[in-house]
């Protein structure tokens, strides 16, 4: 059973990286692979790093950001910094996407 368990973590552990860099890189059809795959919505590399949902936010990926939320990724959700990600949408002047998370309840 302990092989097991390390199994499933590496599992988990491919599926959240998965999901982090195709949001990254505004992937939706990975993205939709991933989180279906049982990737972690909120999945951050090391604990205070940046989410998919704030890497989507910061590079503009609107139907990337769309998705996550419908998912029920957490939109107040911070990095390291504190910042969150509609905090990124906004320094990064993306106003859709800002007002996506606004209306999902996100606050900067």
């Amino acid at each position: 059973t302990i092989h097991l368990i390390f199994f499933k973590e590496e599992i988990a552990e491919r599926l959240g990286l998965e999901l982090y860099t195709s949001a990254r890189n505004g992937d939706v059809a990975a993205v939709t692979k991933a989180i279906q795959g049982g990737g972690n919505i909120n999945f951050q590399k090391r604990p205070d790093e940046l989410s998919p949902l704030y890497w989507a936010c910061s590079k503009g990926h609107i139907n990337v950001v769309k998705l996550l939320i419908k998912e029920g990724a957490n939109v107040n959700i911070k990095d390291k910094e504190g910042w969150r990600p509609l905090r990124a949408a906004r320094r990064n002047q993306h106003n859709g996407i800002a007002q996506v998370l606004e209306e999902a309840g996100a606050k900067e």
